[in-house]
């Protein structure tokens, strides 16, 4: 496990007050939402002084740079591109689609439990799409103006959308997931999930979530691809609420 990942040490304090402070902040004037942005990041990075780890001290710089180079792209209405990374069963990166460049029009940044995401317009889905910030890499500004948002659009919305499945009270969760939604579990829970090969097609996780409509939908978007094991009273109304679509 990659316990010296910086977006998933030294924060966890600060979960119970992430979404009333980005709530507070995702209607300030773009450049107040840069300042408390930096100082985010710069609160959960290592100290350098705990050790000199080049690995860490490189992941940390590469995500510093991406962070300049978005804030550089929104304040010039420019789209950006990046390639992309899944993580395999042993948590090791591997490129997406080959190294496939990402287009996307970036809106803004996002900080949610001990994670950055980077939201904006992604034309291939025709849709707007976050992706996990230190799963970005080789991102680059270009030429073509962004696509605006739309009139309906507001990131506070997308935002409790989203994210608000961590809201309320946490409850462990056990979950046997197939192989292809690890990116996703660390998408959302963190390098640090505690994960276990159950076959070859299967690995469980244990998270923590609060027992809501909102984490119920994620399972059953799923489609079968993840189950619930335990505990029981989960397990039991997940059933409940598939059975009402039958």
């Amino acid at each position: 496990m990659e316990k010296n990942s910086f977006l998933s040490t030294n924060c966890r304090q600060q979960r119970e007050f992430q979404h009333h402070n980005y709530r507070n902040n995702c209607n300030l004037p773009p450049i107040f939402g840069q300042i408390f942005f930096m100082q985010q990041l710069i609160e959960c990075v290592p100290n350098f002084s705990e050790g000199r780890d080049m690995t860490v001290i490189k992941q940390i710089t590469d995500v510093i740079e991406t962070v300049e180079k978005v804030h550089q792209a929104i304040a010039a209405n420019k789209k950006v591109a990046f390639q992309y990374f899944d993580y395999n069963l042993q948590k090791e990166k591997v490129l997406k689609f080959d190294g496939w460049q990402y287009k996307l029009s970036p809106y803004i940044l996002v900080w949610n439990n001990d994670q950055y995401y980077l939201v904006g317009y992604f034309e291939k889905y025709k849709k707007v799409t976050k992706f996990c910030l230190d799963r970005i890499t080789c991102l680059e500004i270009l030429e073509e103006e962004r696509i605006p948002q739309r009139d309906d659009f507001t990131v506070a919305d997308y935002f409790e959308k989203e994210f608000s499945m961590l809201a309320g009270e946490h409850v462990k969760v056990e979950l046997l997931c197939q192989n292809h939604l690890m990116s996703s579990m660390i998408d959302k829970f963190g390098s640090d999930l505690e994960t276990e090969i159950v076959d070859d097609d299967h690995f469980k996780a244990l998270v923590e979530v609060a027992l809501s409509g909102t984490f119920y939908g994620w399972v059953f978007a799923s489609r079968g691809a993840m189950k619930i094991i335990a505990p029981e009273k989960a397990k039991n109304r997940f059933d409940t609420l598939v059975s009402l679509y039958k």
